[in-house]
Parts: structure tokens; sequence; C-alpha cells
């Protein structure tokens, strides 16, 4: 998927703030959850680390509700 799409996607459903969904894609990136392919223009799930992913995510959703 490009990760455009996917920022613009995910940005439209975390009100609309682009920035923050692109920085979470990084750390996704960097905690080696999602892989960049063809020069970081797509990004693709690494399905050996996909109930950790699942779990990533429930993380950062919990603890942004949480702390507004």
């Amino acid at each position: 998927m490009p990760s455009d799409s996917l920022v613009n996607w995910l940005a439209k459903r975390v009100k609309r703030d682009g920035k923050r969904v692109r920085k979470l894609i990084r750390a996704l990136v960097n905690e080696g959850y999602l892989l960049l392919c063809k020069g970081g223009k797509t990004v693709s799930l690494n399905s050996i680390m996909s109930k950790e992913v699942t779990e990533y995510v429930e993380r950062v959703i919990e603890r942004h509700y949480h702390s507004d």
C-alpha cells in the first residue's frame, strides 16, 4: 500500500492530523511492525509480528484516549 494513501486514510479517521499519523507510522517502522518498500514510498505489514502489531495499536489507542 502506498504510504501516502495510508496516511490520508488514517488521518481522516484520527481528527485529520496527518503529522501525528506519519509519526505513528515511523514508530511502527522503527519497532519492526511495518516494512518499508520501494524507497519508503510503500509500507507492508510484517506478517511475522502480526499479533504484536495488534497489541501495539491497542496500547497506542488506549494511551491516546486516556490522555485526552
